[in-house]
């Protein structure tokens, strides 16, 4: 660093590595006493409201708190705390991604069943994998009475009835289970993709929470460019994902449940990157079948 004075006033050169920087440092913005830094501030201030209007800028003491939008609670606590909108959110789109015996599947139908018991309107499951269990639906506390169970035949026309699901506004949450399924075929999730900005606003004000499915991918794929779900992250209000810690066992060793590690990768509410466990028990969380 070498400084060197010019009309009194100093001049700063920044040498770091190989390239060189240069930077005016005034000395009489240094010594200006605080009551004159605040005075000038106030009038930048001023000048780009009059400029821009008063909606442009305001100070952090001036913010207040960010409300909770309309959701669905998970039936986990620690869960909805940690969102920051204290559930799913309706008229927005959710990513849940974990592996098998992750939980993820056990929170997704628990959504559904709370969904069910907040308003007298329909769920539908999107059942892209073509293996969703109605005995297991009944134990996690959906009605099928009020599930709309479809099972699409192609991964476009899971979109398109996504899309329509939505648009028609008769049903509070749609759960499509099967990302990876519609990633494997590049013509379903290229429109998938082009669908998102008017599933966005089709979502707006419709009452309407969709909660999609996914898996986390091998970091290979991230080497390669090839991102599946990067499209659906882009668009996502809520990104969390589960992975299974350790099983829970009895005094005497019978298995009773497990710990699953949930981690908040995007909220438009909350920071991203918190952690929580929470446990998923047999005939607790998860009515248990007789042969428990």
């Amino acid at each position: 660093m070498v400084s060197f004075l010019l009309d009194n006033r100093t001049f700063v050169l920044y040498c770091v590595g190989n390239s060189t920087s240069f930077y005016p440092f005034f000395w009489q913005d240094f010594l200006m006493t605080r009551s004159r830094r605040q005075q000038r501030l106030d009038q930048a201030v001023a000048l780009l409201r009059q400029q821009y209007g008063e909606g442009i800028l305001r100070r952090a003491s001036e913010l207040g708190r960010v409300a909770v939008p309309p959701h669905i609670r998970t039936g986990f606590a620690e869960l909805d705390a940690l969102t920051g909108c204290a559930g799913i959110p309706l008229d927005g789109l959710t990513i849940l991604s974990g592996r098998t015996t992750s939980g993820k599947l056990t929170v997704a139908y628990k959504v559904l069943a709370n969904a069910q018991a907040s308003r007298p309107l329909p769920v539908a499951l999107l059942d892209l994998t073509q293996s969703s269990d109605p005995d297991y639906l009944t134990r996690c506390g959906v009605g099928l009475p009020s599930l709309l169970l479809l099972r699409p035949r192609s991964g476009v026309e899971a979109v398109n009835l996504l899309l329509e699901l939505v648009q028609s506004r008769q049903v509070q949450v749609v759960l499509m289970d099967g990302l990876p399924d519609l990633g494997t075929d590049r013509s379903a999730l290229g429109h998938l993709n082009r669908s998102l900005p008017a599933l966005q606003r089709l979502l707006h004000g419709s009452g309407c929470g969709v909660l999609l499915l996914d898996e986390p991918h091998p970091p290979w794929l991230r080497w390669l460019g090839w991102q599946p779900s990067a499209g659906v992250e882009q668009w996502a209000a809520l990104h969390f994902s589960l992975e299974r810690e350790r099983w829970l066992l009895r005094d005497d060793d019978q298995l009773h449940g497990y710990q699953a590690r949930m981690r908040l990768h995007k909220s438009r509410w909350a920071r991203r990157g918190a952690t929580a466990s929470l446990g998923i028990h047999f005939n607790g969380t998860v009515h248990a079948a007789r042969t428990w």
